[in-house]
């Protein structure tokens, strides 16, 4: 028999205690910096922002960004190479329910459910100020009536910043799901993590945070079961991006964002057949098995999106239709018998 060993929250050692992916903020496949104007964008892999405006308008500082580490630091243990900075907030018509947050959805709000958790992060900003803390459980999206999403507070204190890095943590208790029906859609349930830069008093997800052009430095999340934050765990590079890979893939090469104009990564297809409506004779293949039917968008090499290149200097109208979880078949509009066409892609199967 083989021995067990338990971690300081007396669970076992298997490699995947952290259920918050690409915590240490190395992976951004969309691009390392942008602007957003509400929810739903993504920034790096598995993040992304949300917004509650609720009346308000003149959303001012958007902006998120990866930042790079200086060698040698010493401030965050662990050597990490990459942090967040995140800000964003509503200037004009701000309610007591106006929300600015940057969010991770968890796959499976059976995730920890009635158990106790630990959430821990390093955290700096610009200059002194707060944020706060929250959580979601969401049943997801189906034909059997789902549960109403749960959202709460974390914490009634908003977290203090300063201009140094802090090591901070809050244990809670996620609610049980005992007599709650889960969504049978294709867009699962899920847990979701809450960081608020700006929420009005009656938020119910964060203490008030006042919005302010102050950008909020975020390292090394990590949700883990029990009441102690333990060391923040460092998986292997290949086994992090495979996780996000699950939720997003593409053809590109990695740190390149999608619509570049760029050749490097495109795949190659012959059209075969009578001109006209054609497959062009090969499938588009996501690295990883993904965790629903993605959806696939096409682009041509210059970043225009619905279209492929031909080496007869022809671009055509292009499009992917799902086989599974992994793979698509490409259709190329008016494609030409023996043309070689060119094209990248994007695969997305996030939890929104």
């Amino acid at each position: 028999m083989g021995i067990q060993t338990s971690t300081i929250n007396s669970g076992p050692v298997s490699g995947f205690k952290n259920k918050i992916i690409n915590g240490n903020f190395d992976f951004w496949q969309r691009g390392t910096s942008g602007n957003f104007t509400g929810s739903g964008t993504f920034f790096a892999d598995r993040w992304r922002t949300s917004t509650n405006s609720n009346g308000a308008t003149s959303m001012t500082g958007a902006t998120y960004q990866q930042l790079l580490f200086d060698n040698g630091q010493t401030d965050v243990p662990g050597n990490p190479a990459f942090y967040v900075q995140f800000n964003g907030y509503f200037t004009t018509n701000v309610t007591s329910t106006t929300d600015v947050r940057l969010v991770q959805q968890i796959e499976d709000v059976r995730t920890f459910a009635g158990q106790q958790v630990t959430l821990s992060f390093w955290a700096k900003a610009s200059a002194n100020r707060t944020i706060g803390l929250g959580y979601a459980q969401d049943f997801g999206t189906g034909t059997n009536s789902p549960s109403t999403a749960v959202f709460a507070k974390i914490d009634n204190t908003a977290v203090s910043l300063t201009t140094s890095w802090q090591r901070f943590s809050r244990t809670f208790t996620l609610p049980s799901i005992s007599g709650k029906t889960i969504g049978n859609g294709a867009n699962s349930s899920s847990v979701i993590i809450l960081f608020s830069v700006q929420a009005g008093s009656e938020s119910t997800s964060s203490p008030e945070v006042t919005g302010s052009a102050t950008n909020v430095q975020i390292a090394q999340v990590q949700l883990e079961q029990g009441p102690v934050a333990t060391t923040f765990e460092q998986r292997p590079q290949q086994t992090e991006l495979a996780l996000c890979q699950r939720y997003f893939s593409k053809s590109y090469n990695h740190g390149v964002a999608p619509g570049t104009n760029t050749e490097n990564g495109m795949l190659r297809f012959v059209a075969g057949g009578v001109a006209g409506t054609q497959n062009a004779g090969g499938t588009l293949t996501a690295p990883v098995a993904m965790r629903a039917e993605p959806t696939w968008t096409i682009f041509r090499q210059d970043g225009t999106g619905g279209s492929c290149n031909g080496s007869d200097g022809n671009n055509r109208n292009a499009a992917a239709a799902a086989s599974s979880n992994q793979f698509a078949a490409l259709s190329i509009t008016n494609a030409n018998n023996g043309i070689l066409y060119r094209a990248h892609f994007t695969a997305n199967a996030e939890l929104t």
